[in-house]
């Protein structure tokens, strides 16, 4: 839900409206909360791991284009192939050592990691560098792998980010792509969980909020009792 479709949630609901900058302030903070908590929980951990755990990466980029101004961002992903775990983020320029950056900081040693057979993954391929099995699927012959060594598992997830990205990003500046990025990302990681793991999820991001911005919340029993709203 964007600015404008709360504003007149809230004239239809409340019949007052709230200045549409008070609005945007609002979701730009709580998307700053949530990339924030992404980076700080969710993501401290390192998605694949060691040979024994048997766990596969698909990795893969796309080009995001603005619709608007055609100034383009190249995202990076990787997706490990038997769970939901992802990972994503943006890069300046797609070239390896970008993608060797991206790879180091999110993806455990030891992880065999899927890839099309682009040049700029080669410094996986280097003994001397590497810590990490790679295997290359050549999609210009047709090879796209198969069950849990398939790079589909990355290549699916971006239709879905730029269903949910692109109608917000196409009205926001360049700068904040970052955050509707994290926010997308968080989203597909708990897509395919359900209520319970949800709810489970999102108390402990409310519970994050809680620890570093130091609010105030009603208990449970003032809300219920709680019916002078002064708006």
């Amino acid at each position: 839900m964007n600015a404008e479709q709360i504003r007149q949630s809230l004239i239809v609901k409340y019949k007052k409206s709230v200045a549409i900058l008070t609005l945007y302030n609002i979701l730009h903070n709580i998307r700053h909360v949530i990339a924030d908590y992404i980076k700080q929980k969710y993501r401290e951990l390192q998605i694949g791991g060691p040979p024994e755990k048997n766990k596969t990466v698909a990795l893969d980029e796309s080009l995001f284009i603005h619709d608007i101004d055609n100034s383009q961002v190249w995202i990076v992903g990787a997706k490990e192939t038997d769970s939901n775990r992802l990972r994503l983020d943006v890069i300046k320029e797609r070239n390896g050592a970008n993608l060797k950056i991206f790879v180091t900081n999110h993806i455990a040693p030891g992880t065999k990691i899927v890839t099309d057979g682009w040049l700029g993954y080669s410094f996986l391929d280097d003994d001397d560098i590497s810590v990490w099995e790679h295997e290359i699927h050549h999609h210009g012959g047709g090879d796209f792998g198969f069950g849990s060594n398939s790079t589909s598992h990355i290549e699916n997830c971006w239709a879905n980010l730029k269903y949910q990205i692109k109608s917000i990003y196409n009205k926001i500046p360049k700068a904040n792509f970052i955050f509707f990025l994290r926010e997308a990302e968080f989203r597909l990681f708990v897509s395919k969980k359900n209520n319970e793991k949800k709810l489970e999820y999102f108390k402990k991001m409310l519970k994050y909020v809680y620890e570093v911005n130091n609010f105030n919340f009603f208990t449970e029993e003032e809300l219920l009792n709680f019916n002078n709203y002064d708006y």
